[in-house]
């Protein structure tokens, strides 16, 4: 597929990510993000967006507070996702962009300027709501519905009726997708 495919794709499950609050992304700009795009045009593509930081992985801190701390490579490793955000870091331009409250994260990795892996981490249950309300496996069901079907992702593991992993494709890009019930999170990683 090509790179249009991807485009509308991924503005379309961004889109999709924005009904809830709990779900919201911190900013318009994200819904037109794709794989492969420089460091400068998704950075413009941000302008107005709200908490919105950036790291360099040559910084003091500047990995840690991209990559381990946003579980971002927890989910490239979940995944078995081939990347090059590790090789050779001390000689390469390695940056990230995270943007978003703790409870709706979004992090865009870039590798040489381009964009690597774009991943989103949401709480499904917001702090002080009701684990035991009838509406909450609903709730998990529909974002994991949505982007199921955005990108044609398939349960993966183990047999039955309660999936947790999901994998698909979305033109050029593969999706992991993972619900955590012990931390009550959805995970969205899309790369190369």
């Amino acid at each position: 597929m090509n790179k249009k495919h991807w485009t509308h794709c991924i503005v379309g499950i961004l889109f999709l990510l924005v009904t809830t609050p709990a779900t919201a992304l911190p900013g318009p700009g994200l819904s037109a993000v794709n794989l492969g795009d420089k460091w400068d045009s998704v950075w413009r593509s941000l302008a107005g967006a709200t908490n919105v930081q950036t790291f360099s992985a040559a910084e003091y801190q500047g990995y840690a507070s991209g990559l381990l701390r946003t579980d971002l490579l927890a989910a490239l490793n979940r995944a078995k996702a081939q990347h090059s955000l590790l090789n050779k870091a001390d000689t390469r331009k390695i940056q990230f962009i995270v943007a978003g409250p703790e409870e709706s994260l979004v992090v865009l990795a870039f590798a040489e300027g381009k964009l690597e892996a774009a991943f989103w981490r949401s709480v499904q249950l917001p702090g002080g709501a009701d684990y035991h309300h009838p509406e909450q496996l609903s709730r998990i069901r529909g974002t994991l519905g949505q982007l199921r079907q955005a990108c044609n992702a398939e349960p993966i593991g183990k047999k039955g009726r309660n999936h947790f992993i999901f994998q698909g494709n979305c033109g050029g890009a593969k999706l992991y997708l993972e619900y955590l019930p012990a931390l009550d999170q959805v995970w969205a990683l899309f790369h190369k």
